[in-house]
């Protein structure tokens, strides 16, 4: 319990400071890294990011369900997924009323679509967090059997994690430290639900 709530006043802190200071040291020099060498070839970073959009995001969380429950074959787990996903939602429009972050700036880095709302949370890096880290989170917790599979799962799990931070930044959508952020906020959600197994 104290290991979440430090984590809580470490992303209240984190949260306010983003608030007054949008772009983090480092920000732009990873982004323009970033851009500058990773390609957006066939527009696999825009596909990535059409997963966390309605009504394609419900893709999503039928992985999910259906990843959770042939792994732990338990009716709990494969329900929590579930108000995983739904949870998050809730979350990602609860601090949308509290929140604003502007989005990064075609002015400093290439931006590919304009993007209205805040740049915090990002959508996209909730979404994935409930759902692709939803299972790593269980695996972590040992709630099913470490298998050859259930670990390249999670190597799987992780480099679509990886791919998603990176597409938000070629896109010019996020900076990097609003991801962070964002994957802090869904892995805190999902470690608190965990909890429940």
């Amino acid at each position: 319990m104290i290991e979440i709530l430090t984590c809580l006043l470490l992303l209240l802190l984190l949260i306010i400071v983003k608030t007054y200071l949008p772009i983090f040291p480092g920000d732009l020099l990873i982004t323009q890294l970033i851009q500058s060498t990773v390609p957006n070839i066939m527009g696999w970073a825009d596909f990535l990011s059409k997963f966390a959009v309605f009504p394609w995001y419900f893709i999503l969380m039928s992985i999910s369900l259906i990843s959770t429950w042939a792994l732990t074959t338990n009716i709990r787990a494969t329900l929590l997924s579930l108000i995983s996903f739904g949870g998050i939602l809730g979350i990602d429009q609860l601090l949308r009323l509290f929140i604003y972050v502007p989005r990064p700036s075609s002015d400093l880095i290439h931006v590919s679509n304009f993007l209205s709302g805040s740049s915090l949370p990002s959508s996209s890096a909730l979404i994935y967090s409930a759902t692709f880290g939803y299972l790593i989170m269980l695996i972590i917790a040992k709630k099913c059997k470490s298998t050859l599979f259930v670990k390249l799962d999670i190597i799987f799990r992780i480099v679509v994690l990886i791919a998603v931070f990176i597409a938000r930044i070629i896109l010019g959508a996020h900076w990097p430290s609003d991801l962070v952020i964002s994957y802090i906020i869904g892995f805190l959600w999902m470690r608190c639900l965990i909890k429940f197994m």
